[in-house]
């Protein structure tokens, strides 16, 4: 059993594989406290090509349904709209973990509490705990991909 009490988990980034990503990410998470709260925050689109060049929006229920199915403690969850920073990836991803830990924050404040540890991390990965996990990998024949995302329409000069 964790000595750790409350852990929150802040899950912050583009929503790409998180139906996939997210029973790897549970269980890789699971018995590391007595109560761990999950944070998710993510643009309003789903960065997945579809083949007439739409862009698909991220709903609420694309996120809360694997929360149900295995069972976890959503907290909190925001849908942002791009900030036009495409240049900076790094900067997207800062902003979408910074609005993550104020929705961990604001459950702070209101139920007079700090939790133990924090972990923020992209709901877009996998993780295992199992040292000898085994994977394919199929290399990329370009390096970047550019489609039509918002970030991609819409950017921000620097």
């Amino acid at each position: 059993m964790s000595t750790i009490k409350r852990l929150a988990v802040l899950l912050a980034g583009e929503f790409r594989t998180w139906p996939l990503a997210s029973k790897s990410l549970f269980k890789f998470f699971e018995g590391r406290a007595e109560q761990i709260d999950y944070y998710f925050v993510t643009w309003d689109y789903k960065a997945i090509p579809q083949e007439d060049n739409s862009i698909l929006p991220v709903t609420a229920q694309d996120i809360i349904e694997p929360f149900n199915t295995h069972g976890r403690t959503l907290v909190s969850y925001e849908i942002v709209k791009p900030i036009g920073k495409k240049t900076a990836t790094f900067y997207n991803q800062a902003y979408l973990a910074k609005i993550a830990n104020f929705l961990k924050k604001r459950q702070e404040r209101l139920n007079n509490f700090v939790y133990d540890q924090v972990i923020e991390t992209r709901h877009d990965i996998y993780l295992s705990k199992d040292k000898n996990v085994e994977f394919e990998y199929t290399l990329c024949n370009d390096f970047e991909y550019e489609s039509n995302s918002p970030h991609n329409l819409n950017p921000v000069k620097d």
